[in-house]
């Protein structure tokens, strides 16, 4: 491990919140990694563990590849923010994720992305469907699907966030706009994120041939989609597998997401 890596707080900021700006500026970074950004919109936002009116997320003017943990800003998950821009993490970023992680007390992250193929499927009217293994995931009642809205940060749109991710649901597909994706850590959620992707990805490019699709169907696809999600047996889902080659990748690669 080298110097950076090792970097102690610099914040001074307590273990727990130093540990989650680690994790959080290493998810910002994967999803850079795994062409899943959008320039500077969009964003990944955090619970901060043993301050219960605490997130973190980034400035609206750093880009997923180049954030780090002492950059990322802490804001109220209570109080109406105000409008930063540039000098402050999105208006909108902090509005939903407060009207989700106060809805959700089982959910410590939300992160909203613009990638080309959630964006396809959130402008046609079919949903997720079960012809691969990420769609039979995220079929069903896994993803839900909420009309346009323009002003996302307006009162109304956020209490509709919540109103329609009723658990188990870690998925909105926001129609004509992009996706909101959550999960218990931020591991989770960038776990969740890319398979979403993937599921829509290979939703378009079947449709793309023209050709019939292999759909699965019947009582045996609801089994899978719960054994994706509850059987532990063999292989977590909440993204404990991955996240230790996630954070040895970025040692090695980029470790200034520590600092």
């Amino acid at each position: 491990m080298n110097a950076i890596t090792a970097a102690a707080n610099p914040l001074g900021c307590s273990a727990e919140e130093w540990s989650t700006r680690v994790d959080l500026a290493a998810a910002y970074r994967m999803q850079a990694r795994y062409r899943l950004t959008d320039m500077a919109d969009g964003y990944i936002a955090a619970r901060v563990p043993g301050e219960p009116d605490a997130m973190l997320l980034r400035g609206y003017g750093d880009f997923p590849e180049i954030v780090r943990a002492s950059r990322l800003y802490k804001r109220s998950l209570s109080r109406r923010p105000a409008v930063e821009k540039l000098d402050g993490p999105d208006y909108a970023a902090i509005t939903m994720t407060q009207a989700i992680l106060n809805a959700r007390a089982d959910l410590a992250c939300v992160i909203h992305a613009h990638t080309k193929a959630t964006m396809v499927i959130a402008g046609l009217q079919s949903a997720i469907l079960p012809v691969s293994q990420a769609g039979i995931m995220f079929s069903g009642d896994r993803a839900v699907y909420l009309d346009f809205c323009y002003n996302v940060e307006e009162p109304e749109h956020c209490a509709q966030l919540a109103e329609v991710l009723v658990a188990p649901c870690k998925v909105i597909v926001l129609r004509n706009h992009g996706v909101i994706v959550c999960g218990s850590t931020v591991a989770e959620a960038i776990k969740l994120l890319y398979y979403f992707d993937q599921a829509c990805a290979l939703q378009v490019e079947m449709l793309k041939t023209g050709a019939p699709l292999a759909l699965l169907e019947g009582p045996r696809v609801d089994e899978w989609r719960r054994l994706y999600w509850e059987d532990t047996s063999t292989v977590e889902m909440n993204g404990t597998r991955e996240w230790r080659s996630i954070l040895e990748l970025l040692d090695r690669d980029e470790p200034d997401y520590r600092t």
